[in-house]
């Protein structure tokens, strides 16, 4: 078999895998946080205020996607813009106590939903996955 045949065999896999996921991830949060939304939350959690636009690079989604995702977060008090004192036309998101008690909350949800999966596989096969993922995530 060739490589275009497995890769044919292996994408509606690969996208079967993490539909199911995501799937066991929405039936375990208890309330509308979306997957996207909950990383947001993490990412600010972990590093801080960041400029929109660097967020929404590394959750990898379209800067109208990221204001949309922001707006109803501000609305629910779990973000909250800030303006740059140097240039206004910067904004910087930044996670609120309550966003930050709600990401904190989620951080075992998470966990609980993925290790179903992955406690499937042995320490070799979880080793192998790494490293693939090291690779398919490495930028050219």
């Amino acid at each position: 078999m060739d490589k275009d045949e497995q890769w044919i065999r292996l994408l509606p896999l690969m996208k079967s895998v993490v539909k199911e996921m995501r799937n066991e991830w929405y039936r375990q949060v208890d309330d509308s946080l979306s997957n996207t939304q909950f990383h947001l939350l993490a990412k600010l959690n972990r590093h801080g205020p960041m400029k929109a636009t660097d967020l929404a690079d590394v959750l990898m989604i379209t800067n109208s996607t990221l204001t949309a995702l922001a707006d109803k977060m501000c609305e629910r008090q779990l973000v909250a813009r800030e303006r740059s004192a140097c240039d206004r036309r910067v904004v910087y998101l930044e996670i609120t106590d309550k966003g930050r008690k709600l990401v904190e909350g989620h951080k075992d949800v998470e966990r609980s939903a993925f290790k179903k999966y992955f406690d499937r596989l042995s320490p070799e096969d979880l080793n192998h996955l790494e490293e693939i993922f090291v690779k398919l995530h490495a930028k050219d």
